[in-house]
């Protein structure tokens, strides 16, 4: 059957975040050669790759388990 609800949105919320952390690895990762030599340490290039994972994995959770308030 179709998902509905918190379901839809939890898939959708994967399919953003695997989609951002592809863009994100591909450019800091894949291509770290238009980064500034002076700042091109693995700490720095890995530090958003993970920092999409970390949120995606966070939001995907958080909307699962607590779902999302309604704003008044």
């Amino acid at each position: 059957g179709r998902l509905k609800g918190k379901q839809k949105f939890v898939r959708h919320i994967w399919r953003i975040g695997i989609a951002m952390f592809l863009a994100t690895a591909s450019f800091f990762l894949g291509q770290s050669q238009v980064i500034p030599e002076e700042i091109r340490t693995m700490a720095v290039l890995v530090t958003p790759v993970m920092l999409v994972v970390a949120l995606t994995i966070y939001w995907a959770v958080r909307v699962q388990f607590w779902g999302l308030k309604a704003r008044t």
